[in-house]
């Protein structure tokens, strides 16, 4: 994996248009981890497990070159927003109109936020 270099994984969260505190929720690890991988400060396995996570939930590609891409489905369609998971509960995100979005439904949502809020 040290062939992939941190600004391919800045490139990559932003082509699926994710937020670190996204990944980091996913990836049980803090924003500032993240940060620290993205600006050439992090561990050579919290790269991998992001390069991993990219690759597997996100449909990116790691190109020769230095180059970033959303995978396609052998059809040409690109497959990257779609491999999205909801934070909550992990479920696949249902026709996703935007690619921020966190939740697969306002149940997760509303879920999320009494857990945050402490009710």
């Amino acid at each position: 994996m040290s062939d992939i270099s941190p600004a391919q994984l800045r490139a990559a969260r932003a082509l699926v248009g994710v937020s670190q505190e996204v990944v980091a929720k996913a990836l049980h690890i803090s924003t500032d981890t993240i940060w620290r991988v993205e600006v050439e400060r992090g561990t050579e396995r919290t790269k991998a497990q992001l390069a991993e996570y990219w690759q597997r939930q996100g449909g990116v590609e790691f190109a020769p070159g230095g180059w970033v891409r959303l995978a396609t489905d052998g059809g040409g369609d690109r497959t990257g927003a779609g491999n999205l998971r909801c934070v909550a509960c992990d479920g696949p995100m249902p026709d996703i109109r935007r690619s921020s979005r966190r939740y697969c439904s306002d149940r997760c949502r509303q879920r999320a936020y009494r857990e945050r809020a402490g009710a």
